[in-house]
């Protein structure tokens, strides 16, 4: 890599700098104009250090590091290095030394399951989570086709109400008769904050955890009862998932 990048000049022409850098028709604030030259000098910048990248050989490599990103917004940067050894022969089988990476770093997606945080990849986890239940119902990803004839229960567990509170109900107005935006502070909110049962929603959350591990383990029991079965070979027949609904 060379110690100094010699970026082209340009060409000389006979134009006039007065013509050349002629002051626009409309005139601007000093703030808009601030904001332009901070643009202009944030892309000369990326556009220098692209150049630089380009001219060691790095800036393929580079792409196809972000490329297999998928659109994540917030990878995991890691450093360090990594040997994989036939434990036959001793024989190097992997090296990799993040070092020799075009971004010094190894990226990889967040995997995080929330819009708000990776728009990317909360959709993979959605689309990877319905090819999960459909392989389950109808076979595929290693699970025969026969399971389409096996009998199934999607059973929908909702938490007890406590009082009204201020919803998006799709396209109509809330029950307090406004359309509330995202992000708006009364969502959640009771709509009549005297009649809340605000001591039974604390309670709930509280005990939340410790209910569902109530219910899970009980709930194995008495299916495997019910077969004629034991626990341990309850997984030899049947199969139980869980996944919290997100609305």
């Amino acid at each position: 890599m060379p110690a100094q990048l010699q970026l082209p000049t340009p060409a000389t022409t006979s134009t006039p700098a007065s013509a050349a850098f002629a002051a626009p028709a409309l005139t601007t604030s000093p703030d808009t104009s601030a904001n332009r030259n901070s643009a202009l000098e944030r892309r000369a910048r990326l556009t220098a250090r692209l150049a630089k990248l380009a001219a060691a050989g790095y800036l393929a490599p580079l792409a196809r590091q972000i490329g297999s990103l998928g659109g994540c917004t917030r990878p995991i940067r890691m450093t360090g290095h990594r040997t994989r050894l036939d434990t036959a022969t001793g024989q190097i089988l992997d090296h990799l030394d993040t070092r020799h990476l075009p971004a010094g770093e190894l990226l990889l997606r967040c995997g995080n399951r929330r819009t708000t945080r990776c728009p990317a990849c909360s959709t993979l986890y959605r689309y990877d989570t319905y090819q999960l239940i459909a392989a389950g119902l109808r076979g595929g990803k290693t699970i025969p086709t026969s399971v389409a004839t096996h009998p199934r229960v999607f059973a929908t567990l909702t938490a007890p109400g406590f009082g009204p509170v201020h919803n998006q109900p799709g396209t109509t107005p809330c029950t307090c008769g406004t359309r509330h935006a995202d992000g708006d502070p009364l969502l959640g909110t009771p709509l009549n904050p005297q009649r809340y049962d605000y001591t039974g929603a604390v309670l709930w959350n509280a005990h939340a955890p410790a209910l569902w591990a109530r219910f899970t383990t009980h709930l194995r029991r008495e299916i495997a009862n019910a077969a004629g079965l034991t626990q341990r070979t309850l997984r030899h027949h049947a199969t139980l998932s869980y996944e919290p609904l997100r609305v």
